[in-house]
């Protein structure tokens, strides 16, 4: 069996050229310009040692995954246009706390809160959406 395809398969880098799908507020989707997608916000969320804030040996080997891979990843991303959310137990060790925001201090797009809720729906006691953000009607 042969792993060649006809014609060959063009790989690119050119990312800026490829088509970027986006859903609007009516939830359609639509082709959206590099200008529309450079203007999005992306916001991502991380839970760490959450319900878990005296588990030190735990939390340092965490602590350490975060620091190598989690870390850099987001720091070396071609678009920065990002908020980095780190909901973190809000009773967590100080010997995680500490290093933690040691490792997030002077970067504006990353926040870290203490909390254990998770509107993502994952949650041990899931929270209503409206704990999260007040909506003005």
């Amino acid at each position: 069996m042969s792993l060649t395809h006809n014609p060959p398969i063009k790989i690119t880098q050119d990312f800026d050229n490829l088509p970027h799908r986006v859903i609007n507020a009516g939830n359609e989707m639509y082709d959206a310009t590099k200008s529309e997608v450079d203007g999005i916000v992306h916001i991502i969320t991380t839970r760490f040692m959450q319900h878990q804030p005296d588990l030190l040996h735990l939390g340092l080997a965490r602590l350490a995954l975060f620091k190598t891979f989690c870390l850099p990843s987001l720091l070396g991303q071609t678009n920065q246009n990002y908020i980095w959310i780190i909901r973190a137990d809000p009773h967590l060790n100080g010997e995680l706390l500490s290093p933690l925001i040691q490792l997030l201090e002077g970067r504006p797009n990353f926040l870290l809160l203490g909390s254990n809720a998770n509107h993502e729906g994952f949650s041990r006691n899931p929270q209503p959406f409206e704990n999260y953000i007040r909506v003005e009607r």
